[in-house]
């Protein structure tokens, strides 16, 4: 009979890890394995989204923290399965390995509230194109525009409305997003008949590349 003896700790055992019996193993993995006791999770007191660094965005809670169990650099380095289960203010982690347990783990989640950049840059007037409407807007219109804009914002977190500004002739809207701002003129081209306007201003450079804003003028035929 072929005795299996643990040539770390000199145990007879049945179940080996790596060459180490299970006690052996779970020791080392202890030994090695420094998980945070916590994390801070931000989220923004405008929009409600969440953000581990203040940098990236996530729509929701469990968007971030599925991302920081990816991403975060010590599981990325820990060459077992793990099973993450997220609960409103912690994640448990299961350490397996050939489907034994290994260890288990909690991490408090701990919330705290900031500003995340694009609400600063939407509540500072931040914009890259202004839509001048030159009819009179209809509280109907004006909506769905609105929703256009919060339909977008779900992916492109510039999309946002920063001001509008009421005129005699009609209304203009100030875009975050260039992008939204060619969809609402889209989306208006096939509400009614129109004519439109753009004229592009250098605003500065970034990156080594002139910035411009786009001012779109829309009237009705």
């Amino acid at each position: 009979m072929i005795r299996t003896i643990c040539p770390k700790c000199g145990k007879e055992t049945k179940i080996f890890i790596e060459k180490f019996c299970l006690d052996c193993f779970r020791r080392d993995f202890e030994n090695r394995i420094k998980i945070p006791k916590f994390i801070s999770i931000y989220k923004c007191k405008y929009c409600n989204r969440y953000s581990l660094s203040k940098k990236y965005l996530f729509n929701s809670y469990e968007e971030a923290l599925s991302h920081f169990s990816l991403h975060y650099d010590i599981f990325k380095k820990i060459n077992l399965d793990k099973n993450f289960e997220i609960f409103e203010n912690r994640i448990s982690i299961t350490f397996l390995k050939n489907n034994i347990i290994i260890s288990k783990k909690e991490i408090e989640v701990r919330e705290k509230p900031f500003v995340c950049k694009f609400c600063a840059m939407k509540n500072s007037g931040y914009k890259q194109a202004i839509i001048q409407l030159r009819f009179e807007v209809s509280e109907e219109l004006l909506k769905k525009i609105q929703n256009i804009v919060e339909k977008r914002n779900k992916t492109d977190f510039l999309s946002f409305i920063s001001k509008i500004e009421k005129r005699k002739e009609g209304i203009d809207l100030y875009i975050g997003s260039k992008s939204t701002a060619y969809e609402i003129l889209n989306f208006i081209s096939k509400e009614f008949p129109i004519e439109y306007k753009i004229s592009k201003t250098l605003v500065g450079i970034k990156e080594g590349k002139k910035v411009y804003l786009d001012t779109i003028l829309i009237r009705k035929i």
